[in-house]
């Protein structure tokens, strides 16, 4: 993962240096010579095509804003909290698990020179999943779990438009910048029976770091309705800190238990890796001076903790046993990505 960000990094680093002075050194009218009409597309390299009614790759770029909807699911391979009472036992994750897709918003905005490709851009993106369940158990106990992922993600941005690499009708985009974002994640386990005997159990962990992001945008046209693949590629690397902990505590036959796992923050290093993969669809609207367009896109997150800070728990309480261990570092988020925005 971090020989991967480096990788990008370098990369569009090297690439957008490159396209410095492209444009000025592809003028297709020469100086004192009266400009000539053409319909002859010239490809999505040619930044004096973008303006070209024709042209099926290249659009007028000014003022860009969207907004898309997520509809991601968190995966990961916590163990969760076990319980365990008079023979009859269950695992929390085996309730309150994320089997569906959350829906979370994620907007941008920004401004593109189309004179020289260059731009400046923000994202933003949160995601608030939870999964919960409500049983009772053999002994009567009632039973709730609760688990709970949390994201937040904010992004600045400079852009440049890839005339250089952009062949083959591509049209790349790429961006550099600076990126927060936080994490937390958490399971909640409680049981009262019929005796009052009680169990509560809180495990978390957070995250809130800054650091650089980079990214790669790709676009080709297929068809002459408008429609193009699309491909999103990013990489960041955050540097931050992070706090995991547990409160674990039983009450049973007028005793209680209590255990409390809190290991001293640490400062950890996130790397993050996003990719989408879709299909989108644009058209000029003559009359707004600009063009509108719909994505559909696939996308997939990893998120990967430089860490190695965990923790296992367990205490028994007369018939009563609670055990778990820390959260897994690393998490994944999968499913699709819907939006529309517009290009002035």
């Amino acid at each position: 993962m971090r020989v991967y960000v480096s990788s990008l990094a370098l990369t569009l680093v090297v690439a957008i240096a490159a396209n410095v002075s492209l444009v000025s050194a592809m003028d297709y009218v020469a100086e004192g010579e009266e400009q000539e009409t053409s319909t002859v597309c010239t490809g999505c390299n040619d930044p004096a095509a973008c303006c070209d009614p024709c042209s099926r790759c290249c659009r007028c770029r000014g003022l860009v804003a969207g907004v898309e909807a997520t509809f991601l699911q968190p995966n990961n391979t916590d163990a969760g909290i076990s319980f365990a009472n008079a023979g009859w036992g269950f695992n929390s994750y085996e309730l309150a698990d994320f089997e569906d897709w959350e829906g979370a918003p994620r907007i941008w905005v920004g401004f593109e020179n189309d004179a020289n490709g260059w731009g400046l851009r923000a994202r933003y993106w949160e995601l608030d999943a939870a999964a919960r369940a409500n049983v009772i158990g053999p002994n009567l106990e009632m039973v709730f779990a609760e688990a709970y992922t949390d994201v937040d993600t904010l992004d600045f941005e400079l852009t440049r438009r890839l005339y250089r690499f952009s062949q083959r009708n591509w049209d790349w985009l790429g961006a550099i910048g600076v990126r927060h974002a936080t994490i937390d994640r958490g399971e909640l386990l409680d049981t009262i029976d019929v005796f009052g005997a009680t169990s509560q159990t809180r495990s978390f962990l957070d995250f809130d770091g800054t650091g650089i992001t980079v990214a790669l945008e790709g676009r080709r046209p297929f068809g002459d309705r408008g429609l193009a693949l699309a491909v999103n590629l990013r990489g960041s690397a955050l540097w931050g800190d992070n706090e995991i902990g547990t409160i674990n505590m039983i009450r049973e036959s007028g005793a209680t238990a209590i255990q409390l796992v809190a290991p001293a923050a640490e400062d950890i290093t996130q790397y993050i890796l996003e990719l989408q993969v879709g299909v989108e669809w644009s058209r000029r609207i003559e009359n707004l001076r600009g063009s509108v367009f719909a994505q559909c896109m696939l996308e997939y997150q990893y998120w990967d903790f430089d860490t190695n800070c965990g923790y296992a728990y367990a205490q028994t309480l007369n018939n009563t046993t609670v055990a778990g261990e820390s959260f897994s570092p690393d998490v994944e988020f999968t499913g699709l990505a819907v939006a529309i925005g517009f290009i002035r």
